[in-house]
C-alpha cells in the first residue's frame, strides 16, 4: 500500500511549468525527502499534496485513516519547512490558538498545553516566539 500516489501531477503559474507531471508512488512506513536545487518544485509538490496549493493537473491520493476529506487530511499530515512563519510577539500559546481557530478547531487550554508538553515546550508556553531558537521553533511547527 502505497500512502502517497501522484499520477502527472502538474502546476503552472501563468506560462511557467513549476512541477512537470510528476509520477511518484511512496510505500506506507517509508521515510521519503525531496532533494533539488533551489526553484526545482520540491514545495509546491508538497503544498499540492498536503491542499495548501491546486494542482493545474494531474491528480494525487493519500492513504490515510478515517480521511474522506481534504480538511481531514490536512489535519493527519504535517509538514516542516527549514524557514519559521511566525508572528515574533505571540507565544507559543497563543500561536497555537490562532490557527486553531483559523482552522475552525475547538480546543481548551489544556489541549494546548498537552500539545506543548509532547514537543517538549511546556516551560515556554508564554515564551514569546522572537525569543525561540531554531530547534524550537521547529518543534513549534511539528503540531
Amino acid at each position: 500500500m502505497y500512502a502517497i500516489e501522484t499520477n502527472s501531477l502538474t502546476k503552472k503559474y501563468g506560462e511557467k511549468t513549476v512541477v512537470n507531471q510528476v509520477n511518484l508512488k511512496v510505500k506506507k512506513g517509508s521515510i521519503f525527502g525531496f532533494l533539488g536545487k533551489n526553484g526545482a518544485g520540491k514545495s509546491t509538490l508538497i503544498n499540492m499534496v498536503t491542499g495548501l496549493a491546486i494542482p493545474s493537473s494531474g491528480s494525487f491520493k493519500l492513504n490515510l485513516k478515517d480521511t474522506d476529506s481534504k480538511r481531514k487530511a490536512q489535519t493527519k499530515v504535517g509538514v516542516m519547512p527549514d524557514y519559521s512563519s511566525f508572528y515574533d510577539d505571540l507565544s507559543a500559546l497563543e500561536h497555537l490558538k490562532y490557527f486553531s481557530k483559523i482552522l475552525g478547531l475547538k480546543m481548551k487550554k489544556e489541549d494546548y498545553i498537552e500539545l506543548l508538553q509532547r514537543v517538549g515546550l511546556e516551560n515556554d508556553i508564554n515564551l514569546k516566539v522572537k525569543k525561540f531558537s531554531f530547534g524550537m521553533k521547529k518543534k513549534h511547527r511539528l503540531y
